[in-house]
């Protein structure tokens, strides 16, 4: 099992607890982090208040084992300027636009599941699929202490 598909393993059952683990091992409660509105439709705009401070990871996963990196840990130049984005308490994305990270092979998206050799990240649309999708902010997502500082779920529907 490669370090990253173990790390969100450890992310994505975090997200399923009332309370997230510290990387010292303590569980505390995670922050709230704000969507509006959890329904979204094509055009609509998402709006995103941070815990602050916040980390430098901002990971969207979608539905069908999606995943989309918009801070560190995609691979590539960051959609959001690191900078920029640990300074940020909150961000407007256009549904219809906004674009992440994602592992490309052979001219095909990959799942970050199964990140093969030879792969690169590259930015695409996030929201296509119809479903539920987690925005999640923290530290350290692609490691065996990852740090989940916020998240928040919303729903993408076609109208």
């Amino acid at each position: 099992m490669s370090k990253a598909l173990a790390a969100w393993l450890v992310a994505a059952a975090l997200l399923s607890l009332p309370f997230v683990q510290t990387a010292i091992g303590a569980p505390t409660r995670a922050p709230k982090m704000r969507c509006t509105p959890r329904i979204l439709h094509p055009g609509d705009t998402l709006k995103i208040a941070f815990p602050f401070p916040h980390g430098d990871y901002f990971d969207i996963h979608g539905p069908a084992r999606s995943y989309f990196w918009l801070g560190e840990g995609g691979g590539g130049k960051p959609i959001i300027p690191i900078e920029a984005l640990l300074k940020m308490k909150s961000i407007a994305l256009n549904i219809s636009h906004a674009r992440g990270l994602v592992f490309i092979r052979r001219h095909q998206v990959v799942s970050m599941f199964d990140v093969p050799t030879g792969s690169y990240a590259e930015p695409a649309r996030i929201f296509v699929k119809q479903g539920r999708y987690t925005l999640t902010v923290g530290i350290n997502f692609e490691t065996e202490a990852p740090y989940i500082e916020g998240s928040c779920t919303v729903r993408f529907e076609k109208k």
